[in-house]
């Protein structure tokens, strides 16, 4: 599957992308990775998924409430490849599981079956959850081992003895020297005050010039029980350590089934974010077939250009068009919406392969191997150095070796920046080229007139300026800034598309250069020269 970073730009794909917001680390991954799918029926089961995900969060809002709560409890898992887990990869695996099985509960059955959320590591979990059941802790409980609970009993009334000793130790000091160690390691006093500390109760050394560091010189039972005490802890931690083991074997016989958690909750995290554009963003399935055919849309939305329309209060005009063969050349002025038709198209076509919704009424294509882009904005490393025309030489020589895949290619204005004689013969050439391919649908912008066509070539343009109007309402006007005159050009220029069946040239050039400022007499003499050459 050849889709390049340059038709992401084009298309400007991205800023739909974002609108894509999985709230797990899982879902994320998914996101980066950016599939692009390549199979009808693949995609026709992610459609029928986001359907029945769009269903249940139309009939149970809170239930999806819920489910995004816990979703977003969910933490990234550390690597199974280690021989023996620890206390922080057991918690990260409890709380896992735990939040999945939350989710589960909350699915409806339909969806829970569609997706493969039946939970089924309870037993896991509740091995997990021995001695504590909230999912957000992990104890190493002395309920999987009884001698280990033993020997905490054992560190718990050493702790008790070796407490009760420095109690009464610290006490008996209070009493005699007036000094309070209590919850403290040392002391500083004067040093004339510590002359009278007994060096077998009072440890004593130099602080400063006038000052003293005192400690309590605890008795001998004192260090016995704390010995003691560390015998036990050093047994605590082979017995932990075991339990650790023990655990470990459990989960590793689970990885298969734990891994298959993992992708369902990246599928349930996935799908709700899908769902949830198209109830916010009102998007509609496309309909994508393996066979050839030939591209519809219906009310088709070029998402970030009707948003910056509509930050610049500009009109924007949905796509529209039943396009009648596969081989397609568009005319029409600058400013005319050729170029925005194709990043219509490729957006749609994107989108609905990258297993997403789209903003049109209706979009019906087939499924592409490849999706091309040639033109000028080309900004591959590959080829810095060439010229414009030495760009766009390089990237078809890349779109001619997979034509015998389906293959859908976009070509802004091929040739621009060449002599206008050899670039119309090497687009009546590429035409040709395309139309004999059964495999290829083609979207060819140009100015160029005349092309010797193919049955299978079609030309269509914009309608573009309705200048009388635009004049009209121009002439009515005084001292219009360049952006005031951008959207009276907006506002009379027809973006629809119609069939082009006389393939006539397309003279409004200086009606725009005109209407946007250019100097009066320039004009004139360029009408003139057209004039003459016309006659």
């Amino acid at each position: 599957m050849i889709v390049t970073e340059e038709l992401f730009q084009f298309t400007r794909f991205g800023e739909f992308y974002e609108n894509f917001r999985p709230l797990t680390v899982f879902g994320k991954r998914f996101k980066n990775r950016r599939v692009v799918y390549d199979r009808a029926a693949d995609l026709q089961e992610v459609y029928d998924l986001i359907a029945k995900t769009f269903d249940f969060i139309a009939e149970y809002p809170e239930k999806t409430n819920q489910i995004e709560f816990f979703l977003k409890r969910i933490s990234p898992l550390n690597t199974f490849e280690k021989e023996t887990f620890d206390t922080t990869d057991l918690f990260l695996l409890k709380r896992f599981l735990g939040n999945y099985k939350s989710i589960s509960t909350l699915l409806s059955p339909e969806l829970k079956k569609i997706l493969g959320a039946g939970f089924e590591l309870d037993e896991l979990l509740s091995l997990l959850s021995k001695g504590e059941n909230e999912i957000d802790t992990f104890y190493i409980s002395g309920d999987y081992n009884p001698r280990l609970m033993e020997i905490r009993s054992k560190i718990e009334a050493v702790d008790k003895e070796i407490q009760a000793i420095r109690s009464e130790t610290f006490s008996f000091l209070q009493d005699k020297y007036g000094l309070n160690f209590t919850n403290l390691d040392f002391l500083v006093v004067p040093e004339m005050t510590a002359f009278r500390f007994e060096p077998n109760l009072i440890y004593k050394e130099p602080f400063d010039n006038s000052s003293v560091l005192v400690k309590p010189v605890m008795p001998e039972l004192f260090f016995k029980k704390s010995e003691v005490r560390e015998n036990l802890i050093i047994t605590e931690t082979e017995l932990e350590h075991e339990v650790l083991l023990f655990l470990s074997a459990e989960v590793k016989k689970q990885i298969a089934e734990i891994e298959q958690a993992i992708d369902t909750i990246q599928n349930i995290d996935v799908n709700l974010a899908k769902a949830q554009m198209v109830q916010s963003m009102e998007l509609t399935s496309p309909i994508l077939t393996e066979e050839a055919v030939q591209i519809e849309v219906t009310d088709g939305h070029f998402l970030p250009l009707e948003k910056q329309c509509a930050e610049k209060g500009l009109r924007y005009q949905p796509l529209n068009a039943t396009f009648d063969n596969q081989t397609i050349v568009i005319k029409g002025s600058n400013m005319g919406g050729k170029t925005v038709l194709l990043q219509t198209i490729g957006f749609l076509q994107l989108i609905s392969q990258t297993g997403f919704w789209v903003p049109a009424k209706r979009f019906r294509s087939r499924v592409f191997k490849h999706i091309q882009f040639i033109g000028i904005e080309h900004k591959s490393k590959e080829i810095e150095g060439l010229s414009s025309f030495g760009k766009e030489v390089f990237q078809l020589s890349t779109v001619l070796n997979t034509l015998d895949e389906p293959v859908l290619i976009l070509i802004d204005e091929f040739a621009r920046t060449t002599n206008s004689i050899e670039a119309e013969a090497l687009t009546a050439a590429l035409l040709e080229t395309f139309s004999e391919k059964n495999t290829v649908n083609a979207f060819l912008s140009t100015h160029f007139t005349h092309l010797p066509l193919s049955g299978q070539a079609s030309v269509y343009r914009m309608k573009g300026l309705d200048y009388e109007a635009f004049e009209e309402e121009y002439s009515r006007s005084e001292n219009l800034d360049i952006t005031d005159r951008i959207r009276l050009l907006n506002q009379h220029n027809d973006y629809s598309i119609v069939k082009d069946t006389a393939d006539l040239p397309c003279y409004d050039a200086l009606q725009i250069a005109e209407s946007l400022g250019l100097n009066n007499e320039l004009i004139n003499r360029a009408r003139n020269i057209l004039g003459g050459k016309n006659e």
